[in-house]
């Protein structure tokens, strides 16, 4: 990697090509820094079996299926690992969409602490959906209709056509915010901030799980 961090991560920068999000570190914070989704995470020969990997929030989702896993847990690893999937495809132009986070969020248990947290994540999009500043009127995903009665109930009845115009040159339409619906990941410190308490909450899951895995190491260190 250049000192300068550039703009994209990509795969060949793997330690190995396989598991890549096992080649990220354990974070619990910092989710807003492209220096985060870089892999220095390396097992060696007699460790790199699946069974002898440490669980991170990046792959608590991953457990077997004859586990007891909560979904809250699933939906709360599975966005960490689709984040740094788009940080690796598109580096610092890397966003997250608004409908991946719902999905995920129906996963999660009815009014617990990670659906909360989605929450938090989902009202970072409440203020893409419409702006209105002194000078003009930012109409995102507005029916013309709605914006034709905002016009003729402002001007003058015998000023129509000109009030039309005038209305016309000061309304700005953000398209691409109401189409995308995304936020972007890099420097972002709100959504960092959410991501942080996720993390916090994934600790103690994660923790259980790598009990085993510890256990494992120790059974293939005795037979080497």
């Amino acid at each position: 990697m250049h000192n300068s961090m550039e703009s994209d991560l990509p795969t060949s920068k793997l330690l190995y090509p396989f598991d890549e999000h096992a080649q990220l570190r354990q974070l619990r914070s910092k989710f807003d820094r492209l220096s985060t989704y870089l892999c220095y995470r390396f097992s060696s020969k007699s460790t790199i079996d699946v069974r002898s990997r440490p669980y991170t929030i990046w792959t608590i989702a991953d457990r077997s299926r004859n586990d007891d896993r909560d979904s809250s847990v699933v939906a709360s690893s599975r966005l960490f690992k689709h984040i740094a999937a788009q940080v690796w495809a598109k580096g610092t132009a890397a966003t997250l969409k608004l409908d991946f986070v719902k999905s995920l969020k129906s996963m999660c248990k009815e009014r617990g602490t990670n659906e909360k947290i989605f929450d938090s994540i989902e009202a970072l999009y409440e203020d893409d959906t419409s702006i209105i500043t002194k000078g003009f009127w930012t109409a995102v995903g507005a029916c013309p209709w709605k914006l034709l009665e905002f016009l003729w109930r402002r001007k003058h009845h015998n000023q129509h056509w000109q009030g039309l115009l005038q209305g016309l040159r000061d309304t700005e339409f953000n398209i691409s915010s109401s189409i995308d619906n995304s936020t972007k990941i890099i420097g972002n410190r709100e959504l960092n901030r959410s991501l942080k308490n996720l993390a916090s909450l994934l600790s103690s899951v994660i923790s259980q799980a790598n009990d085993q895995i510890s256990d494992n190491i120790h059974h293939v260190m005795n037979e080497i």
